[in-house]
């Protein structure tokens, strides 16, 4: 990053990925990184509808080297969406989208027949 050694105070990193070292290099000896990962079964209701096997993702996130884990919060619940378009934008921005096709997204939509859908977060 075009950011000058020990120049960030707090960093926050969600879902993303990136070089330890750099993380490192960037934020300052006192200061704080904010790690935003996925739940164990964050998204979970997709990702059935896309792959044979789902697992969940780890419960406990790795700490980057260099740094010290001060704590760590889990934090689950429901999305409960009750219109087909909030659906499909949720999809849209998630990673796996190009893998939830026409046939896919029409099998999601007629399984919850207008009921409501509810998605772990």
């Amino acid at each position: 990053m075009p950011l000058a050694d020990e120049s960030i105070d707090a960093l926050v990193r969600i879902y993303a990925p990136s070089l330890d070292s750099e993380l490192f290099r960037l934020i300052k000896a006192e200061g704080y990184l904010i790690t935003v990962t996925p739940a164990p079964r964050h998204l979970f209701e997709l990702r059935e509808k896309i792959y044979e096997q789902v697992n969940a993702h780890p419960t406990e996130n790795e700490t980057p080297a260099g740094f010290k884990k001060v704590e760590q919060i889990t934090l689950n619940y429901k999305l409960e969406i009750k219109e087909e378009q909030i659906l499909k934008d949720l999809i849209q921005m998630t990673p796996f989208a190009w893998k939830f096709n026409q046939q896919t997204m029409q099998s999601l939509l007629a399984e919850k027949n207008g009921q409501l859908s509810v998605i772990s977060i």
